[in-house]
């Protein structure tokens, strides 16, 4: 019997050691399979890495262009008040919703964690209870080997007793075991939730060391990358509205220069018409007084042989007359000097209006430039978009890689869980049957 006994002991032994070795392979397995899909992902992290940092110089440098752009227009830069207003108050709300979102969320994972402390408690519990059941048993068998046992009847209702717990902590187990996929369950709607946040967000914003870090913490650092992906957000878009005023002031400039050059135009056009309306006048009062005084003077002017007997009153008289033809040639060389000027003035403002079309000009180049430069900007946003985008897409690939590994992880260790469960069980239930056999012979005695 000692010889059956050992031998039973050496199988029990056996399976146990066997149980041992699956286990090991098992993780060793996942072990390798964890090391596999971290280099990947590490060599992938990399190659993103690499890839973001050609990004941010291409980005840096046409910051830089940005820079020098801004420094030829910062006499020119203004905000708008009430799109400034709109963007802080959209960032408040979203804010307040991420706010509230995350507050939730870690109310559920609390009450989560508590229910899976509690799960633990009671599994510590059963767990107690069967070394305590499984140290009974070992005592009976103790007790039935040594010679001049008396029968034990008490021994056989606890026997009966120990038969009907396992069955009980069997159920108790497999509620707890519901209990703990319901929780896994929530924690996986959980972890989608915060996939899906930071799907929402470019690489430049995610944190990769998140994995040894808890959900709450998890959360709180995404409403931090979200808070400054729409700063940023608000920051090119400031940029961008900042570029628009510009362009509008330059085309009211542009406007304002051509109602300019049409009112000096009008004005020029005016002068010239009272210009030639004056200089007509003018020519014709001069030669009417021209004639006026020719006439005059030659009916004045004294004869050769009037001259000889000329009184000391005709000569004032002449000289007089020699007075008022100096004055007249004094007032029209005066006249001569004026419109020599009016001519140079005007000859002065069609300079001033060819370098105002020049400018003109030169401004229209200016703001096609600046267009092409915005739409090679807004090309570059988009292309940006784009990557994000196909980065995203990627990102989600290796989560749902990630996810699925989990996944199988967490089924293989449920299995060799239940495996163990089993094989627990199973031993108790064998060793039920023997402790009665023992009784029995020991009755037989």
């Amino acid at each position: 019997e000692r010889k059956r006994y050992d031998a039973i002991f050496d199988l029990l032994e056996e399976t146990r050691l066997q149980l041992k070795n699956e286990s090991k392979q098992s993780e060793e397995k996942i072990s390798k399979i964890e090391t596999n899909l971290n280099e990947k992902f590490e060599q992938e992290k990399i190659n993103l890495e690499s890839q973001l940092q050609i990004k941010d110089k291409q980005i840096e440098i046409e910051r830089n262009e940005r820079e020098n752009l801004q420094k030829q227009i910062n006499n020119l830069q203004q905000l708008k008040d009430d799109q400034e207003q709109e963007s802080r108050l959209k960032e408040i709300y979203i804010r307040e919703m991420l706010e509230r979102q995350i507050i939730e969320l870690n109310e559920e994972v609390q009450s989560l964690e508590n229910d899976k402390n509690e799960l633990n408690y009671q599994i510590d519990q059963l767990q107690q209870q069967l070394q305590s059941k499984d140290q009974l048993i070992q005592n009976f068998q103790t007790f039935t080997t040594t010679p001049g046992a008396p029968p034990m009847i008490n021994s056989s209702s606890h026997i009966r007793d120990v038969s009907l717990s396992p069955q009980i902590s069997s159920d108790r187990l497999l509620e707890l075991e519901g209990q703990i996929y319901q929780n896994e369950e929530k924690f996986r709607q959980i972890n989608s939730i915060y996939s899906q946040f930071l799907s929402l967000l470019p690489c430049e914003y995610t944190s990769s060391n998140d994995t040894y870090v808890s959900l709450s913490d998890r959360f709180v650092n995404l409403f931090e990358q979200f808070s400054t992906y729409i700063g940023t957000f608000s920051i090119i878009q400031e940029e961008l509205d900042s570029l628009k005023q510009i362009l509008i002031e330059r085309q009211d400039e542009l406007e304002k220069l051509r109602t300019h050059l049409e009112l000096t135009t009008d004005k020029l056009a005016q002068l010239q018409e009272e210009q030639s309306l004056l200089n007509r006048n003018k020519s014709f009062e001069s030669d009417e007084d021209e004639l006026e005084e020719i006439l005059g003077f030659q009916q004045r002017a004294p004869s050769r042989q009037s001259l000889l007997s000329i009184t000391p009153g005709e000569k004032q008289q002449l000289l007089a007359q020699n007075e008022l033809l100096s004055s007249l040639l004094t007032e029209k060389e005066q006249e001569l000097i004026s419109l020599q000027q009016a001519e140079k003035s005007h000859e002065d403002l069609i300079k001033n209006l060819e370098t105002l079309r020049l400018n003109l000009q030169q401004m229209e180049h200016d703001k096609d430039i600046k267009q092409i430069e915005l739409n090679d900007i807004r090309n570059v946003l988009d292309e940006k978009l784009r990557e994000n985008s196909s980065l995203k897409k990627e990102k989600m690939y290796f989560i749902e890689k990630l996810a699925e590994y989990e996944r199988e992880r967490q089924e293989q260790k449920s299995i060799i869980q239940m495996s163990s469960k089993q094989s627990s069980q199973d031993k108790v239930i064998s060793l039920i049957p023997i402790t009665t056999t023992l009784q029995e012979k020991n009755v037989s005695r």
